[in-house]
């Protein structure tokens, strides 16, 4: 660096001098060199020369670092006179580097016009007094050279005027360092092969990619730069796709994110430093989790065509050849179309959700990688939670602090888990806390073994459809669905809080007033979006009063009939498709529509329940803590009809009343509750209804 800085003055100062300019030579004598001579100038450079070749031959098939002074002159070639005009360009610019007064003779050369580095000044050193138009091409491909290495500070200048200068990353490279602090730490990191020695997860993705890669390297010349696009879901594992590919392919790049290139504005001031690093380190770039915006398909153009212009340069320069073209690597969201928005060899891979067996291999990969070999119910969690790569490394870290007294039951991961996937945008969903547990069911036995039956579908789903390979004959339509109907408070909602707290899986009810829209195809955008976050959050959809949406089709005599049916055969295509739990809830299952209760899995019918499970509603609703007496519980069972929650809704109101009274809870107060009930009904005739009782009333 200091001898560059020292020929950049030494050949200002022979400029001036020659120029006549000495009034510059003594106001910045300090800074300059009055006595030096041109045959001194031409000594100095002859010895560098010398020096740099002696210390950094290069090899045309060399692939290791080459130092950065010999890599310099190649890129700069002052054999020629546009080699000479970069090259002096850049030792000016060191030498302002090295002291920022230098800031202030520029000014001065260039009449106020600028206080810093330009081609033109480079120019007019090199070439002497002549007409620079004489040398228009030879000063234009001394820019294409030497703004590979130096920042554009106004790149909307013309060019001949462009104020060029050194920052702390090329200072260091030329010091033979590698000190990547200016490239905006936060986003930016090195990959160099072998630095990825964790499993290949998505082994079909993976495979693909890298078979069309090696293919390519075949061909001579592909024309263009390559590139290769990962695309998919956040947290689906694109980084880490990337990784694996470069580590077969025995490269190393450069990854950065998206977030470091700003938007279209700054593009190309924000990507000028990486490309730089390109080209001095001859690394290919990876840019991860570009952005989906308006702009994105410009961007991605932009960004394409500067780094496929780099890698032609390098390959022009002998650094490269046609055969070692550095792909260029994206990672972007799973809308994204490379091949119809880029005109270069694309190859494609998407990540998706793994399968069962790829997930079961994550989950025990990373409890051994962060927890010490540590087990967790990996087959449990791969059939009851559908998640990304990213995702069940994210989980597996937050169980090493987890401050549970047992924290790697499945019930404590779940949480995690839809502590992690819950971004808070769940407008047509709720979440529904279940306390309910299978004692607290009051069922025929027939009812709870189907209930228990649906509940083993889940757990075995993997060795079912995986172990035993029968998701080859069942790909489609693995939906566990079921249909719950009955009666007003009989228990449909217990059932369904009761499923969840089994299987250890969150409860999300579906508001359809929010869902069903009179607005042609709302409906059906609502209910994918529901679906999709229920993909993304493994959860159990509860569709409670359902007929409002799944009634009967009816006869189209107009056109509202049409669209009705329309979100109708959506919702049945959608539940096939949906590889997860839906439940349906209905107080009137003969306005099902026909077509539904077919592929429906499971249909529970809830009765109102007999006088014996009637008994048992009535003693459980009260409390151990409860204060009760005299209360004739077969009295109640056999007089009243009631539904569940009707029975509940009874016994609360009666312990207010008690409470009220500062007594325990009798016959008094549950024949008051019961007759305030009873009041809904206008027709109904209390002496009659509360018979034994009716003299409390």
């Amino acid at each position: 660096m200091k001898r560059l800085a020292a020929l950049g003055i030494a050949n200002l100062s022979c400029y001036l001098r020659e120029q006549g300019k000495l009034q510059v030579l003594a106001a910045y004598g300090e800074l300059l060199a009055a006595d030096i001579t041109r045959e001194m100038v031409d000594q100095c450079m002859q010895l560098y020369l010398e020096d740099v070749a002696a210390d950094g031959e290069l090899e045309e098939d060399s692939n290791e670092h080459l130092f950065g002074h010999a890599m310099l002159l190649r890129l700069t070639n002052p054999t020629d006179i546009e080699g000479q005009i970069a090259l002096m360009c850049v030792q000016l610019a060191a030498c302002h580097y090295m002291n920022r007064r230098m800031g202030e003779v520029f000014e001065q050369i260039c009449a106020g016009s600028g206080a810093g580095v330009t081609i033109e000044l480079a120019a007019r050193i090199v070439c002497g007094p002549r007409d620079m138009l004489e040398y228009y091409a030879e000063i234009r491909e001394a820019y294409r050279r030497v703004e590979l290495l130096l920042l554009a500070d106004y790149p909307t200048k013309q060019f001949m005027q462009t104020t060029l200068r050194m920052d702390d990353r090329l200072a260091d490279w030329l010091s033979d360092g590698d000190d990547l602090s200016t490239l905006a730490p936060r986003f930016v990191e090195w990959y160099v092969p072998g630095m990825c020695a964790e499993p290949i997860f998505q082994k079909k993705t993976y495979e693909n990619v890298v078979a069309r890669l090696d293919a390519m390297q075949q061909v001579r010349d592909t024309g263009h730069t390559p590139v290769v696009v990962v695309t998919g879901e956040a947290y689906s594992g694109r980084k880490f796709m990337i990784k694996q590919i470069v580590n077969h392919q025995n490269a190393r790049v450069l990854c950065a994110d998206a977030a470091c290139l700003g938007g279209l504005d700054s593009l190309l001031r924000q990507l000028r430093p990486l490309l730089r690093e390109v080209l001095l380190e001859r690394v290919a770039l990876v840019i991860t989790d570009m952005p989906m915006r308006a702009d994105t398909t410009s961007m991605i153009q932009i960004l394409y065509d500067e780094y496929d212009m780099l890698v032609r340069s390098m390959c022009e320069m002998g650094f490269l050849t046609s055969a070692q073209k550095l792909p260029l690597y994206l990672t972007a969201d799973l809308a994204y179309k490379p091949l119809a928005h880029l005109d270069a060899f694309v190859i494609n891979g998407v990540c998706k959700c793994g399968n069962v067996e790829e997930s079961y291999e994550a989950w025990e990969y990373f409890s051994q990688k962060y927890l010490g070999g540590a087990k967790l119910q990996s087959r449990e969690l791969v059939v009851k939670m559908k998640l990304p790569i990213g995702r069940i490394e994210q989980v597996v870290k937050r169980l090493m602090v987890a401050p549970e007294e047992h924290p790697y039951e499945s019930r404590n991961v779940f949480r995690y888990c839809y502590e992690l996937l819950d971004d808070g945008r769940y407008d047509n969903i709720k979440r529904v806390e279940t306390h309910y547990t299978y004692d607290d069911l009051k069922l025929e036995a027939s009812q709870k073994r189907i209930i228990m039956d649906i509940c083993a579908q889940v757990e075995n789903r993997k060795l079912v459809m995986d172990d035993w390979n029968l998701r080859s004959r069942y790909s489609y339509g693995t939906c566990v669905s079921a249909l719950f109907t009955g009666p007003p408070g009989t228990g449909k909602t217990m059932a369904v809080h009761v499923m969840a707290g089994i299987l250890g899986l969150e409860l999300f009810k579906v508001d359809l007033s929010q869902l069903v829209d009179k607005y042609i195809g709302e409906t059906e955008k609502r209910l994918e979006e529901v679906f999709k976050k229920a993909e993304q959050s493994n959860m159990i959809l509860f569709f409670d009063e359902a007929d409002a949406i799944i009634g009967k089709r009816s006869e189209v005599k107009e056109s509202k009939d049409k669209y009705a049916n329309t979100e109708v055969s959506y919702l049945l295509q959608r539940m096939e498709e949906y590889d997860g739990i839906v439940i349906l809830s209905t107080n009137f299952s003969q306005n099902i529509d026909a077509a539904f209760m077919r592929r429906i899995r499971y249909v529970i019918h809830f009765p109102i329940p007999d006088v014996r499970t009637r008994k048992e509603i009535w003693q459980s609703a009260f409390s151990p803590e409860v204060p009760q007496e005299g209360i004739d519980y077969d009295y109640l069972s056999n007089q009243f009809e009631f539904a569940g929650g009707q029975i509940k809704n009874i016994v609360l109101n009666a312990v207010f009343y008690a409470a009220a009274e500062g007594q325990p809870v009798g016959m008094p107060h549950l024949v008051k509750a019961i007759q305030q009930d009873l009041m809904k009904d206008k027709k109904v005739s209390f002496k009659e209804a509360l018979g034994d009782y009716a003299y409390l009333v």
